[in-house]
């Protein structure tokens, strides 16, 4: 079986799985969905607003990561890549983002695709350790370590190997690929790509300030993910605190790990429901929340993409997909 039907295939399944159970709880918890309503609608003003600020944010920490390889986009670019890739987002699973991305910086900057795997892969791996991160302080600041659970104590240990995947040297396996490539053989043409890409990897990692700016807007963007899903509560007549918000925004940020569905579609959701099981937040109104983000952001990003696309990509957005 091909691997793109395999990943059709897993997709369709998560998708199906996560449409059941959700039509199974919400049926066995009717009258609890029943007294949740609209209270407050003013709240989804600011709501909308942080949504905003958080799609920008998301591709600033991408494009960071680029500037190593001497390309700095415009506030035009940035903002308008930030809400194509978002929107592209609610229809496919995210490594298409990255895939939209790459192409562009290529063919209007030059940066080859292995020099642009290089950059994602470590702005990735700098999300991940920053928003693990917040996971474990947020957590701490909710409870003790006594009441540390089975997703924290893996939480950590992946922290651990992405810390170990960022900093391991890679002098010695960049000599070995180089030495491969010489031969000429084969699959020489995969050791150089191999090798350009770690090359590129060193530049990034090397690149002074990068780390720094790149966590300070990763926290803006945890703040400004929290503050959404706290206005979307408060909308609903649910008090949450900021740490609770925090821990919620921090750990559904992992379900890129597992993006195998369209806009990460029950991925997301189970872990907003994990997360705020943890943290002692209504799991029903959390779902309601999950909804109301999903038609925030997909009439935001949207609107904005369809404004961009033609402006960016030279495309309309109906024709994204084309070469």
């Amino acid at each position: 079986m091909k691997k793109v039907h395999i990943k059709s295939l897993v997709s369709t399944v998560v998708v199906v799985l996560f449409v059941c159970v959700a039509v199974w709880y919400v049926a066995a918890n009717y009258d609890d969905f029943a007294r949740i309503a609209i209270t407050n609608p003013l709240m989804l003003i600011p709501a909308a607003l942080f949504v905003l600020i958080n799609i920008y944010g998301a591709g600033v920490v991408i494009d960071l990561a680029v500037e190593p390889h001497g390309v700095k986009l415009s506030r035009k670019e940035a903002f308008g890549l930030a809400a194509i890739t978002r929107f592209s987002n609610q229809f496919s699973p995210s490594y298409i983002n990255a895939t939209i991305r790459a192409t562009y910086l290529k063919r209007t900057y030059g940066i080859t695709y292995a020099k642009f795997s290089s950059s994602f892969l470590i702005s990735s791996l700098l999300q991940f350790m920053v928003t693990g991160a917040m996971i474990l302080i947020t957590f701490l600041a909710m409870n003790n370590l006594s009441t540390v659970n089975t997703p924290l104590i893996a939480i950590g240990v992946a922290l651990l190997i992405f810390v170990v995947i960022l900093y391991i040297p890679l002098g010695k396996v960049i000599k070995f690929l180089n030495k491969k490539m010489d031969r000429g053989n084969k699959i020489s043409h995969l050791y150089g790509r191999l090798s350009d890409m770690l090359v590129g990897y060193e530049t990034v990692r090397k690149h002074p300030g990068l780390f720094s700016r790149t966590f300070i807007q990763m926290v803006i963007n945890i703040i400004a993910l929290a503050l959404v899903y706290f206005t979307l509560f408060e909308a609903l007549g649910i008090h949450t605190t900021i740490l609770q918000t925090m821990f919620i925004a921090s750990f559904t940020n992992w379900s890129v790990l597992f993006s195998v569905t369209p806009g990460n579609l029950g991925v997301r959701e189970g872990l907003m429901v994990v997360s705020a099981g943890i943290a002692g937040v209504s799991i029903p109104a959390t779902l309601l929340v999950a909804i109301m983000i999903r038609l925030i952001t997909f009439a935001i990003s949207g609107g904005l993409a369809t404004y961009y696309t033609p402006l960016i990509l030279n495309k309309s957005l109906f024709n994204l997909r084309s070469k």
